[in-house]
């Protein structure tokens, strides 16, 4: 179990390490359709889940229903570039109450290990006018 863990923990940094580095030379303010390059990447699978994107005013609000099997899991969050407006993850046990929410307005990197409270059942993520990089893993323990 301790290997799995560290296992998680070396991708998801390697992931954010790559995600934060890449630089796809774009600048933001020069797009014709700016939605065109708004497009999540999101990884939903059994005791996982990650979402990443490079945003240009991205407004974006959804849910997903998740499968976690163990009652704790583990979070890797970063925001870099940042310029603009807000985002938002909220994380939800079955009873559809808020049990770790982070509000996304500013170059952040966060990483949590040990949450409890019961397998998470759905993820929120909401935008508004954001622009900036995001990388958000989860893993179940």
């Amino acid at each position: 179990m301790f290997i799995k863990k560290i296992i998680f923990t070396l991708v998801l940094c390697a992931f954010s390490a790559f995600f934060i580095s890449c630089d796809m030379n774009v600048n933001h303010d020069d797009w014709r359709n700016k939605d065109s390059g708004n497009i999540p990447a999101v990884v939903n699978t059994t005791n996982a889940f990650s979402f990443a994107i490079d945003a240009a005013d991205f407004s974006f609000n959804e849910k997903y229903s998740v499968d976690f099997k163990s009652n704790s899991f583990s979070i890797g969050l970063t925001v870099s570039g940042y310029r603009n407006g807000t985002g938002h993850l909220d994380i939800y046990n079955e009873k559809d109450s808020i049990y770790y929410s982070t509000t996304l307005s500013n170059n952040i990197v966060l990483a949590n290990d040990n949450i409890a409270g019961g397998p998470p059942h759905k993820i929120a993520l909401k935008f508004t006018d954001f622009t900036g990089k995001v990388s958000i893993g989860i893993g179940g323990k």
